[in-house]
């Protein structure tokens, strides 16, 4: 399930038509292939049950990562085009979050699975520190709500 949910959160951003490249898992930027257009990595997280009441809840935690390169020497000049990454990747997050909120099935199910996405939100936004040059970089902390839509499996191993 965490697997096609983070193809889920891949296929939007794609779907978005930014033509930013999208990659599933974490590579050290040096070596990731990063150019102008930069780069956005999503890997995942814990998951955890909600409530041990409710059986076919859960959360499941992933991450997205923004990278741009900048060879100028201005820090402003990266800080402006990761900001800029930065709103074009909340702006299709907000718009997936809204869309999953209005229980729009072709969204917020994952067919495979059979879990529905009740929510997603961003739970911590942090930067690289400086520390990658010439590179820069954001990484977001997300939490999805998940519902078992299983009636069998009763919320799997929870």
């Amino acid at each position: 399930m965490w697997l096609e949910l983070i193809n889920k959160i891949k296929y939007e951003i794609e779907k978005a038509h930014h033509d930013i490249p999208v990659m599933v898992g974490f590579y050290n930027p040096h070596n990731a292939g990063i150019d102008e257009r930069g780069l956005v990595m999503l890997g995942r997280g814990e998951a955890t049950v909600i409530d041990a009441k409710v059986h076919n809840m859960l959360k499941q935690e992933f991450y997205i990562e923004c990278w741009i390169r900048a060879d100028s020497n201005v820090l402003e000049d990266a800080y402006r085009r990761i900001a800029e990454l930065e709103q074009t990747i909340e702006d299709v997050l907000i718009d997936f979050r809204e869309q999953c909120g209005a229980l729009n099935e072709d969204i917020c199910v994952l067919s495979d699975s059979n879990y529905q996405i009740v929510d997603i939100r961003c739970t911590n936004k942090t930067d690289d520190h400086d520390s990658m040059r010439p590179f820069t970089g954001t990484q977001y902390r997300f939490e999805a709500t998940l519902y078992d839509l299983n009636n069998d499996t009763k919320g799997g191993i929870y």
